[in-house]
């Protein structure tokens, strides 16, 4: 979590020159659904995030990727985020 209070106060993404900086220091969620799903549920439970914003489409990505990636979030890791904010 410290990496994103830094990234705030530093600029945001100011000290990442590569993706796996990004991916390292948590700006972007990626990967399989449950690998998403476990790193929300630590943010909502942590920071009490109620209201996120996902951008599903990075760089040069086919768009038939980018609507199997929304189908995945929204099938596989939505449902389990939904009750946590319901507590």
């Amino acid at each position: 979590m410290a990496n994103i209070q830094k990234g705030f106060t530093e600029g945001f993404l100011a000290a990442c020159q590569t993706w796996k900086e990004i991916e390292d220091g948590r700006y972007a969620l990626v990967g399989r659904p449950a690998t998403v799903r476990d790193m929300l549920k630590e943010y909502v439970q942590e920071l009490g995030i109620g209201l996120l914003i996902c951008g599903s489409h990075i760089g040069s990505l086919p768009h038939e990727l980018t609507v199997k990636s929304m189908d995945l979030f929204a099938c596989e890791v939505m449902p389990t985020l939904r009750p946590l904010n319901e507590a």
